[in-house]
């Protein structure tokens, strides 16, 4: 009787382990993200990742300066939380004027470079994460290539490239075979400036902004700093999670069903 016990405990746990493994096997009773993502890659879904925010802040000085004061591209700004924001351009006080109103987007830049190997089909991990949504710019040879959907496509000297997620939001950047998108050829280099960050972390309230950072006056070399007030003036708004598998398993056969028709 006790080897007839153990024997159907052993068949109880392997029939629920198959059990599992067949729900994984389609989308309506899938329950892992991974699962999720790559039955909705076969019909070419992406879960998107998450977005980032922005709020309106006012830059200010204590006087006026009789040169323009800038404030270079890239410069981050912290809330009282520790979020991070970046001005994406130069911020420019005109000589002469006291304040300005500028936006600034969560999240951090990174950039990765990376070397062609001239094979087909070739993948990239991007080293940080979670990846921004709407915010990967690739460059091979300095000359900035388009992304597309899906490299189906286009022609072998279209010069495309295609972006995927994992589990964990890292992205994937993948080149053509020289029929469905060009080749970079070999050692070419092949740079990826993307953001981090998102989520509804950013949409903070009025004033969690408030710091200084250094403003260089412009026209003289080396410039001269300049301490610059930041306060949000606004709530940040437009930050979003990532898609959940709930609304890819809605939406993704919606979006076949449709077929890109009206």
């Amino acid at each position: 009787m006790a080897l007839l016990e153990l024997t159907a405990y052993c068949f109880d746990v392997l029939s629920y382990y198959l059990d599992v493994v067949a729900n994984e096997c389609f989308l309506p009773t899938a329950k892992d993200r991974e699962s999720v993502l790559l039955l909705c890659k076969l019909i070419g879904y992406r879960l998107r990742p998450a977005t980032a925010s922005s709020v309106l802040v006012r830059c200010s000085l204590p006087q006026e300066q009789d040169r323009d004061v800038i404030i270079a591209a890239g410069t981050e700004f912290y809330s009282n939380k520790r979020v991070v924001f970046e001005c994406l351009q130069d911020i420019l006080i005109p000589k002469g004027e006291k304040e300005v109103l500028v936006y600034l987007t969560q999240g951090t830049t990174v950039r990765d470079t990376f070397e062609s190997t001239g094979e087909p089909f070739q993948e990239f991990k991007l080293t940080q994460a979670p990846l921004i949504e709407g915010s990967v710019k690739v460059e091979v040879d300095g000359i900035e290539w388009e992304q597309i959907d899906s490299l189906i496509g286009a022609t072998g000297v279209d010069t495309n490239w295609s972006l995927s997620t994992d589990l964990d939001d890292y992205g994937y950047i993948k080149f053509g075979d020289g029929v469905s998108g060009c080749i970079p050829p070999p050692g070419a280099t092949i740079v990826c400036t993307y953001r981090v960050g998102g989520g509804v972390q950013g949409n903070i309230p009025i004033g969690d902004i408030d710091m200084q950072v250094n403003g260089e006056l412009a026209g003289v070399e080396p410039r001269d700093q300049v301490q610059v007030s930041v306060y949000n003036i606004e709530r940040g708004s437009g930050g979003e999670e990532r898609e959940t598998i709930e609304h890819a398993k809605y939406w993704a056969p919606k979006s076949v069903v449709a077929n890109g028709r009206a």
